[in-house]
């Protein structure tokens, strides 16, 4: 008897993944076991404050030890709030002094005890934020997953919106953090929260405006790139080169269909099927990414649930005037964001449009995008001597002679843009001197130039020449032209007569077809 006791305990011993199995299927019966362990782990912490960075070969069973304490002292209430007020006490004040393996340990063992509301999930939070300022990368990105995978919980399995506004409150104190990585951190953790629908509110989207005024300029990138939607910036994970993926595999450039077509050709073995199943597989993953990414252009919920967009556009003009010194890809962010809430919201930052006249050059970097960021700052409530001068600077730098073919193409489809958003702006001799370009040697300057006359046919066709009108239709006869500030609205729905006439030829037909007389019906028995 005795020695099979003495065999039990040594297999235990030894076997720290075999006891807890053990004690999951009965707690009470290896009590004494799990309280030898636990000692043991209490003199091995008194050598840790003592010695806070230890050798490799004695940190391996402390890892272990600490993994199996936590996995099952839920068993044991008492001993398991013992066990993470100790582990809270070590991380407060030794954190930075201990062994980065030691430290991810308790922090792993915190996050299960959590799970099993040992330790309240608000201690965990402000411990983790606590422990930051430690320079371990690996730890930092525990931390961000942590922390993601409790909002999770708490939104989607629980559903406890006590809990979940007591931890956005945290996050929001937390951006205000003086230590850069709290408030990145703390940002980050936010943003990912809204896209993945576990805080997407209105505060939210709010707190994050507000780091775009923040002192550190990757955290001011970082929420502009939230509100522009590109994730991969967000993240600091630059997009591999074209030269990188150049030697990459056939199957990544064809389509489902061309896979498809070269599998029926094919001899069917098990092997073959099983690659096509993987490959089409991976084909569909892709193509959904790709979906997904280009409807992420612009996060339009979140620049929507803005509570002062006017207020926030001045204060990112006003940035956008007075750092002149500020890097060129911060600038341009910032005109980014400014040209999108001015266009969503049809804002009236009038100063904006002049200030984009400096980079209209062809020759300017970044010179395309700064073009699509005058274009989308263009709505109807613009007056249209603003958008006037700005059509007129894009004219005469980029729409003459001197220039490169390339550089009339990229001016004449900016201002058909333009104009397609305020047609009210176009004078009659800018319109027709820029149309004259679709008679251009070269073809892609002369498809500009017929793009905006063909924008022009059905919207204010009497500013062209005579030639380029074209055939006169009914709906040109009652085509008005556009005037700033005017609604246009019409008292009856274009169409509905034809929908009438139909009806009552039916109607017609279904009088003429049943004469309202009663009709006899002979039945197969009377006859």
């Amino acid at each position: 008897m005795m020695a099979a006791i003495s065999g039990r305990y040594s297999i235990c011993d030894r076997n720290l993944g075999l006891l807890q199995e053990l004690i999951g299927k009965d707690a009470d019966s290896y009590r004494e076991e799990f309280v030898e362990q636990l000692q043991h782990y209490m003199q091995t912490m008194k050598l840790l404050h003592l010695q806070p960075s230890q050798h490799r070969m004695d940190v391996e069973p402390l890892l272990e030890l600490i993994g199996f304490l936590s996995h099952v002292s839920y068993h044991y209430p008492k001993d398991a709030k013992q066990l993470a007020e100790g582990m809270v006490s070590i991380l407060r004040s030794q954190s930075v002094g201990l062994n980065c393996e030691v430290r991810m340990a308790f922090c792993k063992a915190l996050v299960v005890l959590r799970n099993h509301k040992v330790v309240p999930p608000l201690d965990v939070l402000e411990l983790f934020f606590e422990l930051l300022k430690c320079s371990d990368k690996p730890l930092r990105k525990f931390i961000y997953g942590a922390v993601i995978s409790q909002l999770r919980r708490i939104s989607k399995e629980k559903r406890d919106q006590q809990l979940l506004s007591r931890m956005q409150s945290f996050l929001f104190a937390k951006l205000k953090d003086s230590r850069s990585i709290v408030a990145r951190t703390a940002e980050l953790i936010l943003i990912d929260a809204y896209r993945k629908d576990l805080l997407r509110d209105a505060k939210t989207a709010n707190a994050i405006a507000e780091c775009c005024f923040h002192k550190v300029a990757r955290i001011q990138a970082t929420a502009m790139r939230f509100f522009l939607g590109s994730i991969k910036d967000e993240e600091g994970i630059e997009e591999e080169s074209e030269s990188d993926n150049g030697d990459g595999k056939e199957e990544d450039r064809k389509t489902i269909k061309e896979v498809m077509c070269a599998f029926r050709a094919r001899k069917k073995t098990r092997k073959k099927v099983k690659i096509f199943e993987k490959t089409k597989k991976a084909l569909s993953k892709e193509k959904k990414a790709k979906k997904d990414g280009r409807s992420k252009v612009c996060n339009l919920l979140a620049i929507q649930s803005l509570y002062d967009a006017q207020s926030l556009s001045d204060r990112l003009f006003g940035q956008l005037e007075s750092r002149k010194n500020e890097k060129f890809e911060l600038r341009l962010l910032q005109m980014a964001l400014c040209a999108r809430i001015i266009g969503v919201w049809r804002l009236q930052t009038l100063g904006f449009y002049s200030y984009l006249h400096r980079y209209l050059q062809p020759k300017q970097r970044e010179v395309t995008r700064i073009l699509l960021y005058a274009a989308q700052a263009c709505h109807e409530l613009v007056p249209p001597d603003i958008i006037e001068q700005l059509v007129r600077v894009i004219a005469q730098n980029f729409v003459t002679d001197r220039n490169t073919p390339e550089a009339i193409t990229v001016g004449l489809n900016a201002i058909r843009e333009v104009f397609a958003s305020c047609p009210y702006a176009a004078t009659e001799e800018l319109l027709r001197d820029l149309a004259e370009y679709k008679k251009y040697k070269n073809k892609n300057v002369s498809m500009a130039a017929r793009g905006l006359i063909t924008l022009f046919r059905s919207v204010n066709p009497k500013l062209l020449h005579k030639k380029d009108r074209g055939r006169p239709t009914e709906a040109m006869k009652e085509l008005e032209a556009p005037e700033f500030g005017a609604v246009r609205t019409k008292s009856y729905v274009a169409g509905a007569e034809c929908l009438s006439e139909v009806r009552g030829e039916d109607e017609g037909y279904n009088d003429e077809s049943s004469d309202g007389s009663w009709e006899d019906v002979i039945e197969s028995d009377d006859v």
